[in-house]
């Protein structure tokens, strides 16, 4: 720990580069400021000190600090990987909404934290599922998600702007899923415009890539996993309706009678 510490001090920082979502210092600064609140919260009830920490920093001396120092290390992102959730898009504009008090800012920086690291939390499941699944140990990690279906239309041009005159034709496009099992295999299945895209479909490709996963099993001996996690995309039209639902109970339970026979 007072190695990695030491790379942080001193004009010649060594530190590697940590990427920020999309933001800015003043965000930071709630951030760290509904922290401080937490922190004095928890040292008041248990009666701890928190010495140097009863004097908050101002804006002013975090601002400087940044440019000085920080801005080196941690650096915003100009563009997000990702779609931000609705709740952290509500928090980002209550937090730097004008004429809002600042308690009350406090208060939503306090809530946003908590978002954050419950989203950080669920991460961590996933990262050590994911690793549990590479090193084949009884549980299987299956990431199913399919592409736009603008992005496969044809004809296409280079400069992804189409002319308005193709608005009158009908263009044809093609349904492009991926299934990454984690350890075992990826799979990727197409499927023409006549074909509903919905939860039949995503089934389907669910159990062709189970099928790919247990060809792999009897091909190399490894026993095939008995726990199965599934993530796939926020949407009802896929996995999260009474279709799926009804489909995965069903195959379930006829799971569990052939254990039994």
């Amino acid at each position: 720990m007072s190695k990695q510490a030491a790379h942080f001090i001193g004009p010649n920082t060594s530190a590697p580069v940590r990427h920020l979502p999309p933001g800015k210092p003043i965000t930071l600064f709630w951030m760290f400021l509904a922290w401080y609140e937490a922190i004095r919260d928890i040292a008041g009830s248990s009666g701890i000190s928190l010495g140097f920490l009863n004097r908050f920093p101002s804006w002013t001396t975090l601002h400087r600090r940044w440019y000085q120092k920080w801005s080196c290390i941690l650096t915003f992102r100009k563009a997000s990987q990702h779609k931000e959730c609705s709740l952290c898009h509500d928090f980002r504009c209550a937090v730097h909404r004008r004429g809002v008090p600042t308690a009350e800012k406090v208060a939503i920086a306090r809530q946003w934290r908590e978002h954050v690291r419950a989203q950080y939390h669920d991460r961590l499941l996933y990262w050590s599922l994911r690793w549990a699944s590479r090193m084949f140990q009884d549980v299987l990690v299956i990431i199913i998600d399919s592409m736009d279906k603008v992005k496969t239309m044809y004809p296409k041009y280079r400069a992804n702007r189409n002319h308005g005159y193709l608005d009158s034709l009908v263009r044809p496009w093609t349904t492009v899923s991926a299934v990454l099992c984690h350890g075992w295999c990826t799979c990727i299945y197409t499927a023409d415009e006549f074909l509903s895209h919905g939860a039949p479909a995503f089934c389907e490709v669910l159990c062709r890539a189970l099928g790919q996963v247990l060809a792999i099993s009897q091909k190399t001996g490894r026993p095939m996993p008995r726990h199965l996690v599934i993530q796939s995309d926020n949407t009802t039209a896929q996995a999260k309706n009474m279709l799926f639902h009804c489909f995965w109970r069903t195959w379930w339970l006829w799971g569990i009678s052939l254990q039994r026979h």
